[in-house]
């Protein structure tokens, strides 16, 4: 996997061969961004994208690199061209004093609504169960399956659920 820091991208992004891929998801990118980079959220990230993009540099960045690093991987093997990574992501580009594109507020991430929503359902569960009837316990279990099976698979039901609720929308 080559890297490439915020300080190396600063110096090259605006020229013309280099194409800057965001996989963070539309409200991470809606909030701020890279100007020019193109959204491509990891969860629709396809090959294709690559293809039509065979004759540039190509660097991939998320929030903080683990994101980008999934879409390296799924592509890398594939194609020959020079593909590179953020090293740290778009926070290492804000700190290095990258330029951003800033819009207005977006309202929470989809990650951070699923971490309320989740820990509400599980307090109430309890609560639940300790005041009401102990089968409230079985939301709480439910829960934790199913951020389980998230952390296991990398897909998270509420998230894809969360995605497409109207204030989600951009």
């Amino acid at each position: 996997m080559k890297m490439i820091t915020a300080v190396e991208l600063k110096k090259i992004y605006n020229k013309k061969g280099v194409v800057i891929i965001d996989v963070r998801d539309a409200s991470e990118f809606f909030v701020g961004a890279i100007p020019g980079a193109i959204n491509i959220p990891l969860d629709s990230f396809e090959d294709k994208v690559l293809e039509k993009l065979s004759d540039k540099k190509v660097v991939f960045h998320c929030q903080g690199g683990g994101r980008s690093a999934q879409a390296m991987e799924k592509i890398e093997k594939k194609f020959g061209k020079e593909i590179f990574e953020l090293e740290e992501g778009f926070n290492s580009w804000v700190e290095a004093g990258g330029e951003i594109e800033k819009r207005v507020s977006a309202g929470l991430p989809v990650m951070r609504q699923v971490q309320m929503i989740a820990g509400s359902l599980v307090v109430l569960g309890v609560v639940m169960s300790i005041y009401n009837d102990a089968a409230w316990i079985g939301l709480s279990v439910f829960v934790g399956f199913g951020l389980f099976f998230a952390g296991l698979t990398g897909w998270c039901g509420m998230a894809s659920l969360l995605k497409v609720m109207p204030w989600n929308k951009r």
